[in-house]
Formats: C-alpha cells, structure tokens, sequence
C-alpha cells in the first residue's frame, strides 16, 4: 500500500498501516495491540511534529495512548523529523483500552501533525491485521 499521506506536495507517502495483535506464550499474561505506521519524508529540511492522536470512533484521545516515532535507518527513537527517509510510529493504547481495541472493527487513526509551522490531519481508516505469537 502507498498513497499519500500528506497533502498534494507528497511531502509524506504512507507505506503501511498495521494493527499488531500479540499474544504472549503465558497463559496468565493478556493480549495487546499496537498500531504500526510507516511513512517515508521525501524532502529534506522538515521539522515535523505529532501534536495529536486520537481514535474518534472510540473517543481515544492522545492522553491515553503510547507513542513514538523510530527513524527506521538508524533504528533511534525521535521526538519530532527533520530530514527525509523511512520511520515507524508506533502507538499504543493504555491497558483500560487493550481489550476494546483488540475486538474493535472501527479502527480509525486521526493524527494532527504540524509540519514547518503547517498544521495538518490526516485520518488512516484500513490496517492490516496481523498477529504475533510470543514465547
């Protein structure tokens, strides 16, 4: 999947949109998800920030949630993106919310960035649903 994440310049192309479902290999542990956002910056010289995350669907809103940002080349957590290249937001709920959003069919993401002083949102609504068995 590739289609653009961030206005007509394509500043920012989303490459995959993946709910992560683990179960781990102990039976008295419980389940989780995580949602995994790749996207790749295509010109340098950005200062882009996540200033919100919510899942509207679910009134989900940034307080409760997980998340950071991995600069996929250099495999570093970052606080906001500078320059061009592939990363990986991951997010994850807080633990009241694991099990609604493990059985939840109203995945929606809405993330407002603000990019060089611009603010934007854009909305993700298809994931690929994958789970991930641990031992």
């Amino acid at each position: 999947m590739l289609c653009t994440f961030l206005s007509c310049k394509e500043e920012i192309l989303l490459v995959s949109a993946v709910k992560e479902i683990t179960i781990p290999g102990r039976p008295n542990e419980n389940q989780f998800v995580q949602y995994k956002i790749q996207f790749e910056v295509t010109k340098d010289d950005q200062n882009i920030e996540i200033e919100d995350i919510m899942f509207p669907q679910l009134d989900i809103k940034k307080e409760k949630l997980r998340f950071d940002i991995m600069d996929v080349s250099s495999n570093s957590i970052i606080t906001n993106i500078t320059k061009k290249g592939k990363y990986l937001l991951n997010i994850r709920p807080d633990n009241e919310f694991q099990n609604q959003m493990i059985t939840t069919t109203k995945d929606e993401i809405i993330i407002s960035l603000v990019g060089n002083n611009k603010m934007e949102q854009i909305k993700i609504s298809s994931f690929v649903e994958k789970t991930k068995r641990i031992r």
